[in-house]
């Protein structure tokens, strides 16, 4: 773990909360035709630097507002985006359909392309961060192919992280922005090992790739709500939170959207 209290990450100093504002912004490319629902919660300053926030297969839940409204306690505006919401789906945990992580990663430059057009945020300091499904959203959209494809005036987000991503069947050819991956060495849902091929078969050379994976730790490891066991696809999948692997997740991250987001 990193030493204790680093950058003032998750030691309960208190912060001003920020005000969650519901919004909603058109998506890009593929996604040009849904309207994206999602919401903002503002830092305080002006030409704040941004995340981006990309749930999971069963949608936004509480712990993923908490991140944001730690985002924004930290001097990072943060939204929230509901790819589910406006498409009608309630789940895709156990069995993947559409929007696929690639799908959602045209909502995720959508939701850049919202956040550039705020004079409260700078637009030159927005970054990605997704959990699960939306972690493998987080990748797909830093895929230098994906965003020379959409000639974005701006280019793509300037770091990219993901917890638990899902890796599978994931089509990276090479990335365009530094990325950090943190995963669970017992996630029996996303094992790292599919992250680690897949980082393994990227250039050489190219944007600066962290990766670390926490001893023991599950699918989820971040979230409070997490507890016992659940099915997918047949097979048996553990659940727990760890306080310690959780905090070490925040400055970890804090850590690298303040060196990549300067």
């Amino acid at each position: 773990m990193l030493a204790a209290c680093l950058l003032a990450a998750w030691c309960g100093e208190p912060n001003a909360a920020a005000a969650a504002e519901p919004v909603s912004f058109p998506g890009v490319g593929p996604s040009a035709s849904v309207t994206l629902t999602g919401t903002f919660y503002q830092a305080a300053g002006t030409r704040t630097p941004a995340v981006v926030l990309l749930h999971t297969c069963s949608g936004v839940q509480p712990h993923l507002y908490a991140w944001a409204e730690w985002f924004a306690g930290k001097g990072y505006s943060a939204l929230v985006v509901d790819s589910f919401g406006p498409r009608r789906v309630t789940s895709l945990c156990g069995h993947p359909g559409a929007p696929t992580p690639t799908d959602r990663a045209f909502d995720a430059l959508g939701a850049l392309g919202w956040l550039r057009s705020r004079p409260d945020v700078d637009p030159a300091r927005i970054g990605a961060i997704g959990w699960s499904h939306g972690g493998g959203t987080a990748v797909a959209v830093d895929a230098s192919a994906l965003l020379a494809s959409m000639h974005l005036a701006g280019g793509g987000f300037r770091a990219v992280a993901a917890l638990y991503p899902v890796c599978q069947r994931l089509r990276v050819d090479a990335l365009a922005a530094p990325l950090l991956l943190l995963m669970g060495e017992a996630d029996a849902w996303t094992p790292p090992q599919f992250c680690t091929e897949l980082l393994a078969s990227l250039p050489p050379r190219g944007p600066v790739v962290t990766s670390y994976t926490y001893p023991g730790a599950t699918h989820e490891f971040d979230n409070k709500r997490a507890h016992g066991s659940i099915q997918v696809n047949g097979r048996t999948v553990p659940l727990a939170y760890s306080a310690q692997d959780d905090a070490d997740a925040h400055e970890r991250v804090l850590a690298f959207f303040a060196a990549q987001l300067r």
